[in-house]
């Protein structure tokens, strides 16, 4: 039988959405946060995106492996069959371009809408 790390290893690899973008601390300080959508509550800071995204793969298999330790489901990732919408609810203004590629958030599965009063604003 494989150990709950091992498994949590293998199940974090398995097409999670993640999303990272830019957000405000505090009323001068800017940082970035990356979420998985389909594992509600599992989200991170980084001081770059790609520290975030970083930190979120981390985190994810700590999560995973919190939920099989205590015996709890394990959310299946998003797919087109399965897609996970999410509800724009930082102004404009947080927007970033993310490092290299000039978009205004990284979005980094094709089973997602990022939805901004009711209109499409990305898809991955």
């Amino acid at each position: 039988m494989m150990n709950n790390r091992k498994h949590a290893e293998e199940l974090s690899n398995s097409g999670y959405v993640e999303i990272a973008f830019r957000e405000k601390l505090t009323d001068s300080e800017y940082g970035y946060v990356a979420l998985s959508p389909e594992l509600n509550g599992c989200a991170v800071q980084g001081d770059t995106i790609k520290e975030a995204r970083e930190n979120l793969k981390l985190f994810r298999v700590d999560y995973i492996e919190h939920l099989l330790d205590h015996g709890l489901p394990v959310p299946e990732p998003a797919s087109p069959s399965k897609p996970v919408e999410l509800r724009r609810v930082m102004s404009s203004s947080d927007f970033v371009e993310t490092e290299g590629d000039n978009a205004e958030q990284e979005v980094d599965h094709p089973a997602v809408t990022l939805l901004n009063e009711d209109k499409v604003v990305a898809c991955g």
